[in-house]
């Protein structure tokens, strides 16, 4: 029997109608990862929706 990959990554997606908060949040998350010494990718933008 195969055993099961074990993956130890997560996925991240914040949204918000607010473009400054939303970065905000994004540059707290981004320097918590950082200064646990984690390895990450992104963030990476995506196109923007009208309310």
């Amino acid at each position: 029997m195969a055993k099961a990959k074990k993956s130890n990554q997560i996925k991240i997606t914040v949204r918000g109608y607010d473009v400054a908060t939303t970065e905000e949040a994004i540059r707290l998350v981004s320097e918590k990862i950082s200064q646990l010494k984690l390895s990450f990718s992104g963030p990476v933008p995506l196109p923007t929706k009208k309310k």
